[in-house]
Formats: structure tokens, C-alpha cells, sequence
């Protein structure tokens, strides 16, 4: 198994791209242009870089007080949540879509 190190501070946020992808119901059957769109959608959210960036310090300040067979642990588990939460945010991407489908984007309770 390889273990990606993310205690390295990440390059500089992207530019803020204000087109999000622009969902329809191709992109929504597909799994990885879904989930390169809710990359997108999180790439374009100035709270999840600001988030970013303190993860990164906080995981660099573990990295240096755990030898090296711990963090390789603590590396898979962040691994295995980051890919949970992942694909959560695609299913959830598909359920509001479908959600807003089927109520032609009305709030629920209207007409």
C-alpha cells in the first residue's frame, strides 16, 4: 500500500474559478466526472482551503513528535477517511441533484 505524505504544506490555492461545473444527468451517473466535480466545487471553497492549510500544520506538528512505523499509521487512517468522506460527498452531490430533479428545484412544500 502506498501512503501519500500530505504533512507538506500544499502549493498555493488555484485561482478562484467562479464556473462551477454545471450539473446534468450524465455527470451525475458518472462517478468520476461527478467526483471531479465536487473536487472542483471544494477546490472553489475559500473555508476548505483555510481548513487545508491548518490540517497540514497540524499534521506536520504530529510528524514530528511519532517515529516513523506511527506515522505510517496515522497516514493510512487519515488516507481512509479522506477516501470515506470522498465518495460520501459524491453520493450526496447525486442525492441533491436527483432531490432537485424530482421537484423541478422548488424548496419541498411548494408548488
Amino acid at each position: 500500500m502506498e501512503v501519500a505524505v500530505v504533512s507538506q504544506s500544499p502549493p498555493s490555492p488555484p485561482p478562484s474559478d467562479p464556473e462551477l461545473p454545471a450539473l446534468d444527468p450524465e455527470i451525475v451517473e458518472d462517478d468520476e466526472a461527478l467526483g471531479e466535480a465536487v473536487d472542483r466545487f471544494i477546490a472553489n471553497n475559500p473555508e476548505g482551503r483555510q481548513r487545508l492549510h491548518r490540517i497540514a500544520f497540524q499534521q506536520d506538528c504530529v510528524r514530528q513528535i511519532v517515529d516513523a512505523g506511527t506515522w505510517t499509521v496515522v497516514l493510512r487512517m487519515d488516507e481512509a477517511i479522506v477516501e470515506r468522506w470522498a465518495d460520501l460527498a459524491v453520493e450526496i452531490a447525486r442525492w441533491a441533484f436527483n432531490e432537485g430533479a424530482k421537484s423541478a428545484g422548488r424548496p419541498r412544500g411548494t408548488t
